[in-house]
């Protein structure tokens, strides 16, 4: 027996099932071979703290490096979760004190996946002098098995908490959850924008819409299923499947099975099905453009509503084929506009990142800020530069109704130094406000409101 103990003793497990290491940072580290930049993170030269985020998609390790001459002091704190999960990150580095000048920052997680979602958030503690920060990833890495790249890491960076329902929902009717149409007007082009940003900027909207249609447990399934943008209609990518199977005499002879089958689509959407039993968490859908032309869009606008048809059957025919015909109550507009000398109906601090000036109405503040809608392309004019996307979704929980919810990490936080995703608490505050008007004239800033004093420009001096 003791022979036998010492010969499994020796036995050596195979690298394929040994376990892998935990997450580990280290600073100082040498360069890795094979690597690619995937985000350059601009340093403003300011006298404030100011926390830069960035979400990327990379495989086992992520590299921080920067210029060895930048003497700035940051605070790095790096998570990771797999690709496609909407749960909870890994965190790998918590709040690690760097200097580009003592050498590179890794954070490693041998459990990640090419494809992987890795979320950067860099503290800079003012004054900070002009610098840059980037980051890289093994050569590669950036698309997984599914073609997930850097917008889907944006996507899933901004939902967490699992998103797990803890008791069985039913859909509700009313507000919010039955919008089935949103029509969304982008800024106007101009020497600011370009027709390149304004294409991103519509991609961005289209992921926002996505974000929040899946986080509303108790949305119809039909919710914000049609986006026009420009002119242009997109649906969830459901729809399209949906119409390539409809037999258009089923909208005749078995409505109530088109309706299902419809439903059944559009469900894959959400996290729950309309049984109140289910509690299965469903993959995040985005939206596909419809061609209105096409052979399957024309037999299915052709086709005449008839009593017999559902709610969600009549809503999307009367979203994709006559909008004019839906209610407010079914249909909803917003718009996006730059404001490229600072000032907002919300003031003209330059703290000040957006606002929500009515119930239709966003400004960005294009004079302090710098707005990243794609990777190396941006439009604004300011020292400090932020993702669009975050601020979109923040600015798009307005429209729905919620108000700053300053707890936690919710992406509804009043400042973008702590608002992070739709965590559970912004799901709860979702569900108690379907129904609720748009919120206010509200302000997103960039940290807590100084007491400088705020000038508040009158309406009429906004619309000129």
């Amino acid at each position: 027996m003791l022979a036998a103990g010492a010969a499994f003793a020796q036995l050596r497990i195979p690298p394929s099932i040994a376990p892998l290491p935990p997450p580990a940072c280290s600073v100082g580290s040498p360069a890795l071979a094979m690597s690619e930049v995937t985000e350059t993170v601009p340093i403003a030269p300011l006298h404030r703290r100011t926390t830069y985020l960035r979400s990327t998609s990379a495989g086992a390790w992520l590299r921080v490096e920067g210029d060895p001459t930048d003497r700035n002091l940051y605070e790095v704190t790096i998570r990771s979760k797999l690709a496609g999960w909407p749960g909870p990150a890994t965190l790998v580095c918590a709040s690690v004190k760097w200097t580009p000048s003592r050498g590179a920052l890794v954070a490693t997680d041998r459990r990640r996946a090419p494809g992987s979602v890795w979320q950067v958030e860099l503290v800079v503690a003012g004054p900070s002098r002009g610098s840059e920060v980037r980051l890289l990833r093994p050569l590669g890495s950036g698309k997984g098995e599914d073609g997930d790249d850097d917008q889907r890491a944006d996507l899933f960076a901004l939902s967490c908490d699992g998103w797990s329902p803890t008791k069985p929902v039913r859909h509700r009717v009313g507000g919010f959850a039955s919008r089935v149409r949103l029509d969304a007007e982008p800024p106007q082009q101009g020497s600011m924008i370009g027709q390149r940003q304004l294409d991103a900027i519509s991609d961005l909207i289209l992921s926002a819409a996505a974000l929040w249609g899946t986080a509303c447990r108790e949305c119809q399934p039909e919710n914000l299923a049609v986006i026009g943008i420009g002119g242009r209609t997109w649906v969830r990518q459901g729809i399209l499947r949906w119409l390539d199977e409809l037999e258009v005499g089923d909208l005749e002879s078995s409505s109530a099975r088109a309706e299902a089958k419809l439903r059944d689509r559009l469900e894959s959407n959400v996290w729950l099905t309309t049984e109140p039993v289910d509690l299965r968490r469903r993959p995040l859908q985005l939206y596909s453009r419809l061609d209105l032309s096409a052979p399957s869009s024309v037999a299915f606008c052709g086709a005449t509503p008839s009593k017999g048809w559902g709610s969600t059957l009549s809503g999307i025919h009367a979203a994709i084929c006559s909008p004019a015909s839906l209610s407010r109550e079914r249909r909803a507009r917003i718009t996006l506009s730059v404001r490229p000398l600072g000032a907002t109906y919300c003031g003209d601090e330059p703290d000040i990142i957006a606002c929500r000036a009515d119930d239709r109405l966003t400004e960005l503040n294009a004079r302090d800020f710098r707005f990243r809608v794609r990777p190396g392309l941006t439009f604004g004019s300011g020292p400090v530069e932020l993702d669009l996307l975050p601020v979109l979704v923040h600015e798009m929980g307005h429209w729905i109704g919620l108000r700053h919810l300053d707890r936690g990490t919710s992406i509804m936080a009043s400042t973008a130094d702590r608002a992070r995703c739709i965590d559970e608490a912004t799901i709860g505050l979702l569900a108690a406000n379907l129904n609720a008007a748009s919120a206010g004239p509200q302000a997103f800033r960039l940290h807590a409101r100084s007491k400088a004093v705020r000038r508040r420009p009158t309406r009429a001096a906004q619309r000129v």
